[in-house]
């Protein structure tokens, strides 16, 4: 599900990600926050700390979506979901399985 704040601005950074998160998507288990154009150089991210897979979020500038080079960004998301369907009991672990785990993997032509 997404969940898209009706008021703007909306300012999230790491020290209020996890109050803003709490309120706006409270059932979340995974927050992408998609942040305006060039706002990574008013903002420090520190990856040790703030974001996946130290905590359940993501920050992804939409120049690098624009300019498709946001390949690390997918690539994370792939893995929190992956990693959350291997938690899942009721899944069977057949070939098939994996090769639909496989195929779901984002490529990075496929968000041109």
């Amino acid at each position: 599900a997404f969940a898209v704040q009706d008021h703007r601005p909306l300012v999230v950074y790491p020290e209020n990600a996890e109050q803003v998160i709490r309120d706006v998507c409270p059932d979340a288990d995974f927050v992408v926050i998609l942040r305006g154009k060039r706002a990574y150089l008013a903002m420090h991210v520190d990856p040790q700390r703030d974001i996946y897979p130290a905590v359940n979020r993501l920050y992804v500038d939409m120049s690098d979506i624009e300019y498709n080079t946001a390949q690390d960004a997918y690539d994370e998301v792939a893995r929190f979901i992956v990693s959350r369907l291997g938690k899942m009991k009721h899944r069977e672990d057949t070939p098939e399985v994996r090769e639909a785990l496989y195929r779901s993997k984002p490529r990075r032509d496929a968000f041109r």
